[in-house]
Protein backbone atom coordinates (compact mmCIF):
# COMPACT_ATOMS: atom_id res chain seq x y z
CA UNK A 1 0.00 0.00 0.00
CA UNK A 2 2.67 2.53 0.76
CA UNK A 3 4.29 1.98 -2.67
CA UNK A 4 0.73 2.40 -4.23
CA UNK A 5 0.39 5.26 -1.99
CA UNK A 6 3.77 6.94 -3.54
CA UNK A 7 3.04 6.43 -7.16
CA UNK A 8 -0.57 7.72 -6.40
CA UNK A 9 -2.94 4.70 -7.12
CA UNK A 10 -4.41 5.61 -3.74
CA UNK A 11 -5.09 8.36 -1.52
CA UNK A 12 -4.05 8.94 2.03
CA UNK A 13 -7.68 9.18 2.74
CA UNK A 14 -8.94 5.73 0.83
CA UNK A 15 -5.49 4.42 2.99
CA UNK A 16 -7.22 5.56 6.32
CA UNK A 17 -10.62 4.33 5.15
CA UNK A 18 -9.52 0.94 3.73
CA UNK A 19 -7.60 -0.03 7.03
CA UNK A 20 -11.23 1.36 9.49
CA UNK A 21 -12.60 -1.33 7.28
CA UNK A 22 -10.30 -3.99 7.84
CA UNK A 23 -9.90 -3.26 11.96
CA UNK A 24 -13.36 -3.91 11.85
CA UNK A 25 -12.83 -7.61 9.91
CA UNK A 26 -9.37 -8.64 12.14
CA UNK A 27 -11.40 -7.70 15.10
CA UNK A 28 -14.28 -10.07 13.77
CA UNK A 29 -11.18 -12.88 12.93
CA UNK A 30 -9.75 -12.62 16.54
CA UNK A 31 -13.34 -12.48 18.57
CA UNK A 32 -13.01 -15.81 20.43
CA UNK A 33 -9.17 -14.35 21.76
CA UNK A 34 -9.31 -12.93 24.97
CA UNK A 35 -5.68 -11.32 24.54
CA UNK A 36 -7.06 -9.43 21.44
CA UNK A 37 -7.51 -5.61 22.29
CA UNK A 38 -10.66 -4.66 19.58
CA UNK A 39 -9.24 -1.94 17.23
CA UNK A 40 -12.56 -0.82 15.41
CA UNK A 41 -14.41 2.09 17.22
CA UNK A 42 -11.17 2.53 19.17
CA UNK A 43 -8.94 3.99 16.21
CA UNK A 44 -8.08 7.39 17.55
CA UNK A 45 -6.34 4.83 20.97
CA UNK A 46 -5.99 1.21 19.67
CA UNK A 47 -1.91 1.03 18.82
CA UNK A 48 -2.60 -1.76 16.95
CA UNK A 49 -4.46 0.26 14.33
CA UNK A 50 -1.76 3.15 14.73
CA UNK A 51 1.26 0.83 13.99
CA UNK A 52 -0.55 -0.33 10.72
CA UNK A 53 -1.24 3.35 9.82
CA UNK A 54 2.64 4.31 10.38
CA UNK A 55 4.05 1.48 8.39
CA UNK A 56 1.81 1.99 5.47
CA UNK A 57 2.38 6.09 5.50
CA UNK A 58 6.25 5.98 6.65
CA UNK A 59 6.86 3.06 4.79
CA UNK A 60 9.21 4.81 2.10
CA UNK A 61 11.37 6.43 5.42
CA UNK A 62 11.91 3.00 6.75
CA UNK A 63 15.39 1.77 6.12
CA UNK A 64 15.43 -0.73 3.19
CA UNK A 65 11.66 -1.01 3.86
CA UNK A 66 12.34 -2.56 6.62
CA UNK A 67 8.91 -2.89 9.01
CA UNK A 68 10.85 -3.85 12.59
CA UNK A 69 12.00 0.04 12.94
CA UNK A 70 8.24 0.85 13.42
CA UNK A 71 7.12 -1.91 15.13
CA UNK A 72 9.88 -2.52 17.49
CA UNK A 73 9.08 1.23 18.84
CA UNK A 74 5.17 0.75 18.58
CA UNK A 75 5.84 -2.38 20.92
CA UNK A 76 8.17 -0.36 23.05
CA UNK A 77 5.17 2.23 23.50
CA UNK A 78 2.61 -0.22 24.57
CA UNK A 79 5.04 -1.63 27.15
CA UNK A 80 5.56 1.24 28.52
CA UNK A 81 2.00 2.31 28.53
CA UNK A 82 1.30 -1.24 30.10
CA UNK A 83 4.37 -1.12 32.98
CA UNK A 84 2.52 2.46 34.22
CA UNK A 85 -1.25 1.52 33.97
CA UNK A 86 -1.65 -2.16 33.95
CA UNK A 87 -2.44 -5.03 36.60
CA UNK A 88 -0.06 -6.96 38.43
CA UNK A 89 -0.13 -9.28 35.92
CA UNK A 90 -1.34 -8.87 32.26
CA UNK A 91 -1.03 -10.34 29.00
CA UNK A 92 -1.06 -8.76 25.55
CA UNK A 93 -0.85 -10.35 22.17
CA UNK A 94 1.25 -8.43 19.20
CA UNK A 95 0.83 -10.35 16.50
CA UNK A 96 -0.40 -13.56 15.73
CA UNK A 97 2.16 -15.47 16.97
CA UNK A 98 3.36 -14.05 20.04
CA UNK A 99 2.67 -12.18 23.54
CA UNK A 100 4.09 -11.05 26.10
CA UNK A 101 3.25 -11.42 29.86
CA UNK A 102 4.27 -7.99 31.88
CA UNK A 103 4.74 -8.29 35.73
CA UNK A 104 4.50 -5.58 38.22
CA UNK A 105 6.03 -6.70 40.78
CA UNK A 106 9.71 -7.46 38.84
CA UNK A 107 8.69 -4.90 35.89
CA UNK A 108 9.60 -7.16 33.16
CA UNK A 109 7.95 -8.35 29.83
CA UNK A 110 8.34 -12.31 29.03
CA UNK A 111 7.81 -13.13 25.40
CA UNK A 112 5.86 -15.72 24.59
CA UNK A 113 5.83 -17.05 21.16
CA UNK A 114 2.61 -18.96 19.97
Amino acid sequence: MTNWLHHGVVTGAQVKETLARMAAVADGQNAGDALYKPMAGHLDTSAAYKAALELVLKGLAQPSGYTEPLLHAWRLKVKANVARTGPAHSRYRFNSFSCATFTRATGRFYLQLL
